[in-house]
């Protein structure tokens, strides 16, 4: 079994913590802020982070939306999908 870490947080931290309305208690807050950056940092999936910081998959992602932090990734394979078929159907209407 592994032990559990003692961490200390400096003092200059509390008053964000305190007044982030994601978690209740302090470790709440504490642990879904590190679940967060770890996604960010793309770590950890989505419903990793989800399950890391005890929540659904759904209100990790309203946390994120509510956050302005993207939760999905657009690659540029999506991008080359989107712009032939934005072509495909640019072509479609020429040909109407």
């Amino acid at each position: 079994m592994l032990a559990t870490p003692q961490v200390s947080i400096k003092s200059e931290f509390y008053p964000y913590l305190v007044q982030s309305e994601i978690g209740n208690s302090l470790d709440d807050k504490v642990n879904l802020s590190i679940a967060i950056f770890l996604f960010v940092d793309k770590k950890v999936t989505l419903a990793r982070a989800a399950e890391l910081g005890d929540k659904s998959i759904r209100e990790f992602i309203d946390i994120l939306i509510d956050h302005n932090i993207p939760w999905t990734e657009y690659s540029e394979e999506h991008k080359k999908e989107d712009d032939e078929a934005i072509e495909y159907i640019l072509a479609e209407r020429k040909n109407d």
